[in-house]
């Protein structure tokens, strides 16, 4: 594991939470989930550059971050290499420098990144971290995620770059 930076404002807090999923612990007993493995090919076409995952507001960010560790399972296994999940749900505005640095060093090291950022409109510090995104999925909320926010949200980010949504039950979650 690379070397995470303290934030700004505290010096137990790392600027961003980094979970990896190395391959060979992925398939012990895990059920497959067919919905994350169609997920996973698409993300891998015509090839995977890291990903950005957006909880569009109505869709926790925690559930977004679990999600994600879901799919970097799958994606450990089907790929057969690791697979990594930067969480930087809780970035603040001092820690965006070094919090795109480490970005940067993971993107050089593991070619299977996903980042889960917060939506533009609930925290403005995601939105360079957005824009520097060649690959973004949008996590909307069946029944509480409002077509407004996702129009909301595009603003921030280039239209090429949004790869498409998923549709999560937050009462699944």
């Amino acid at each position: 594991m690379l070397p995470v930076p303290h934030s700004a404002s505290n010096d137990e807090r790392p600027v961003v939470v980094v979970h990896e999923y190395p391959e060979k612990d992925v398939d012990d007993g895990v059920e497959r989930d067919r919905d994350l493995e169609h997920l996973w090919y698409s993300l891998c076409e015509p090839t995977f550059v890291p990903v950005t995952l957006v909880p569009v507001p109505g869709v926790e960010g925690a559930s977004v971050v679990e999600l994600a560790g879901r799919l970097a399972r799958v994606g450990a296994w089907i790929s057969g290499s690791p697979a990594v999940v930067i969480d930087a749900l809780e970035l603040i505005p001092p820690d965006v420098d070094a919090a795109a640095s480490v970005l940067e060093q993971y993107t050089e090291v593991h070619p299977h990144l996903l980042v889960v950022v917060e939506s533009p409109t609930v925290e403005p510090t995601s939105i360079p971290i957005l824009r520097a995104s060649r690959r973004i999925v949008l996590v909307v909320g069946l029944g509480d995620s409002r077509s407004q926010e996702i129009a909301s949200i595009e603003h921030f980010i280039e239209p090429h770059a949004i790869f498409g949504a998923v549709c999560v039950d937050p009462s699944r979650t």
